[in-house]
């Protein structure tokens, strides 16, 4: 067998562009232990050509996380309790059946606007980064709105 053929550093010599889009198409996983392999894949890894190149090739692996119903009410609490020093710590909160704010305005997916309109901030995230989207909402509508989506 040649040895030419078995060397893994044979990649290395191939043009930044032709290497770019190889390492396109890797799992997002895992990017950390490849930049870490060498200064160029890592340089190229972090390169803007190399997201824009992973976004156009539809390699980007994107995942959207929903919190729960009680996650976004804790979080609602933990927003009142940085203005309001006499409400209780939000992270040991719990349900109990007499708790009617929760109860009343939030339905499982959410917050119930007065419209009854849920209201959902969900985090987005791209090849396992969060991506800040401060004015991203996904509103749910009661089903006797009938909306159509054209």
């Amino acid at each position: 067998e040649d040895d030419q053929d078995a060397n893994p550093l044979l990649l290395l010599q191939l043009p930044d562009d032709a290497l770019r889009s190889i390492l396109i198409r890797t799992c997002a996983r895992d990017h950390c232990a490849l930049k870490q392999t060498c200064r160029r894949i890592c340089e190229i890894m972090s390169s803007t050509e190399f997201r824009k190149e992973r976004s156009e090739e539809c390699f980007a692996e994107v995942s959207c996380k929903f919190p729960t119903a009680f996650e976004q009410y804790k979080s609602h609490k933990r927003d009142r309790a940085t203005w309001d020093r006499n409400m209780p710590d939000p992270d040991e909160l719990s349900l109990h059946d007499d708790d009617t704010e929760f109860m009343d305005d939030y339905s499982d997916f959410g917050y119930r606007n007065e419209n009854d309109e849920t209201v959902i901030h969900p985090t987005v995230y791209v090849d396992g980064k969060e991506l800040r989207m401060d004015h991203f909402k996904v509103y749910i509508l009661p089903r006797e709105f009938h909306c159509e989506f054209l």
